[in-house]
């Protein structure tokens, strides 16, 4: 299964003398042999470089020198073709979403921007993605000079058991995580399994709409938007490829105690005060193991929804819709609060629609 590591028995141990050696041959000659403006190093597309790592046992001190003497030595490298060609090339390099996940997997940002070994930072697997924190990372790039593009996957924007079957979260979804990577100071957002080019027509025509829209902090506030609380929980804690560079804890579900308000957070990253009457706002609320019978009460912000009955049941879960005022949104952090009377009860996902 996804949580056994023995499926990672193939990947380099970075510790072993010929590794470094090999990876610079190869990158030399690619850079020799083709006009290029840049070379990416994705830590994230396989966050496991030392056999302790392999083992579930964490970094050490020279481990992390071992990675950041390798990209010491593929800067010089680059640098060296600059020179030859007449022409920067740029380092770019994609880790772990603050520096404690860096420092986890044997990264030591603090010391590449500090030593200008990077020239653009993408930041984060796109596992989580509405409530993925970014904040520090684009602060200790922008310190430094460097421009921060944090990541959104497809992989953290589908409806997966027991919200669906794997399906593909709507394109509005992508556009409310986008808005609030672009409040947090991002310089651009870097996407993930997102195809415009192969597959159907249908999943053209989904990434193109997506990659035409979230460019833009000023077109996204134009459009309709979904922002979510990020139900990763379900599944990715346990995977083998991003339980160690990714942190589930805030992430859904959520345990609901019997006759005990349970309250959360959505974060809504624009000021919808000034909104004309044409633009609502829908919550859509999903419990995981309630009752058809049971009416849990929800509150979102200040508007208190009271018990609601008759939810619809869609793949595993029951969902409650409720119209919210737009005035009683928040730009920032909104309160989600849930109660039921039953035990067993998860609450599995939270959306608000905006529609304009």
């Amino acid at each position: 299964g996804f949580n056994d590591r023995r499926r990672l028995w193939s990947l380099v141990d970075f510790e072993h003398p010929d590794v470094e050696p090999r990876l610079l041959a190869i990158i030399g000659e690619v850079l020799t042999n083709y006009d290029l403006d840049g070379i990416e190093l994705d830590f994230l597309r396989a966050p496991f470089f030392f056999r302790t790592a392999y083992e579930g046992r964490p970094e050490t001190n020279k481990q992390v020198g071992v990675l950041s003497h390798l990209v010491k030595a593929i800067r010089d490298l680059a640098l060296r073709e600059s020179t030859r060609k007449n022409k920067p090339i740029l380092l770019a390099v994609r880790v772990p979403t603050t520096v404690a996940l860096c420092r986890k997997i044997g990264i030591d940002i603090g010391a590449w921007l500090e030593d200008k070994l990077v020239d653009l930072l993408t930041v984060g697997g796109g596992y989580l993605t509405f409530d993925v924190k970014v904040d520090q990372l684009i602060a200790l790039g922008h310190k430094h000079g460097v421009p921060v593009y944090p990541c959104l996957s497809q992989s953290g924007l589908m409806y997966r058991p027991p919200r669906g079957k794997s399906s593909k979260q709507p394109p509005e979804a992508w556009y409310g995580a986008a808005s609030r990577l672009w409040a947090e100071g991002a310089d651009g957002i870097y996407t993930f399994n997102l195809f415009p080019g192969p597959g159907s027509d249908q999943d053209r025509k989904y990434a193109r709409k997506v990659l035409s829209t979230i460019g833009s902090e000023e077109g996204l506030h134009r459009s309709p938007v979904m922002y979510a609380m990020s139900d990763a929980g379900y599944w990715m804690p346990s995977h083998y490829w991003a339980k160690d560079a990714t942190d589930f804890s805030g992430s859904l579900p959520l345990e609901i105690k019997p006759n005990e308000f349970t309250r959360t957070y959505m974060t809504v990253p624009e000021d919808l005060s000034g909104a004309g009457f044409d633009v609502t706002a829908e919550l859509r609320v999903d419990f995981k193991g309630l009752p058809k019978e049971c009416e849990p009460t929800i509150l979102f912000g200040s508007a208190n929804f009271g018990p609601q009955k008759n939810g619809d049941e869609i793949a595993g879960i029951r969902r409650f819709t409720c119209r919210v005022p737009v005035p009683a949104i928040t730009k920032g952090r909104n309160r989600v609060m849930v109660k039921v009377k039953e035990e067993g009860v998860e609450l599995a996902g939270v959306e608000l629609w905006i529609r304009r």
